[in-house]
């Protein structure tokens, strides 16, 4: 829940930097964010009612209930044809969940669109950014999977589990 939150914020940070709803501060352009999130996935509409959300969106001038309109796309066996329809809505930005192959199709669809990332096992890997720490292009997120991280966690679990001697992994290989 608090990394979604955290996502909204950086939703709205890359809308409002890219001028996107710049009307904002009372102005009554709406923010316009499409989602693409894997099929059974919660879309973030709900999230926009969160309270940090809203707070920080009072707060730059946006009414996040008038402001702020999310489209979600949650059925994403057509990529190709998602991603047409998405854009006829002209969205301020699109958000991707856990499909690196989606987010290079978003981007290679409108190389001017800023996309956030979510879930995405490594996006430099993916070919989605040069490097985490300095985004390149239009395309920033999060990701909590990469090679970096990971052996964080197995130096955390060792330390954790000093007489530990296996350790086992689960990992989708389709969907790098």
């Amino acid at each position: 829940m608090i990394m979604r939150r955290r996502l909204c914020l950086l939703i709205l940070a890359i809308a409002l930097s890219s001028g996107a709803g710049a009307a904002g501060a009372g102005g009554t352009d709406a923010v316009h964010i499409a989602t693409l999130v894997p099929l059974g996935d919660v879309c973030p509409q709900a999230y926009v009612d969160a309270s940090s959300f809203t707070k920080r969106m009072k707060g730059l001038g946006y009414d996040p209930r008038t402001q702020v309109v999310v489209h979600c796309f949650s059925e994403l066996t057509d990529l190709p044809r998602i991603t047409s329809e998405l854009l006829k809505d002209k969205p301020s930005l699109v958000a991707v969940w856990g499909s690196a192959v989606a987010a290079r199709l978003v981007r290679h669809a409108a190389p001017a669109l800023p996309i956030a990332f979510v879930d995405i096992a490594d996006p430099v890997a993916s070919g989605l950014t040069e490097s985490l720490s300095h985004p390149t292009g239009n395309m920033t997120g999060i990701s909590n999977d990469t090679n970096e991280i990971i052996a964080k966690r197995v130096q955390i679990l060792r330390e954790a589990l000093p007489r530990a001697t296996r350790l086992g992994v689960l990992a989708n290989l389709v969907n790098p």
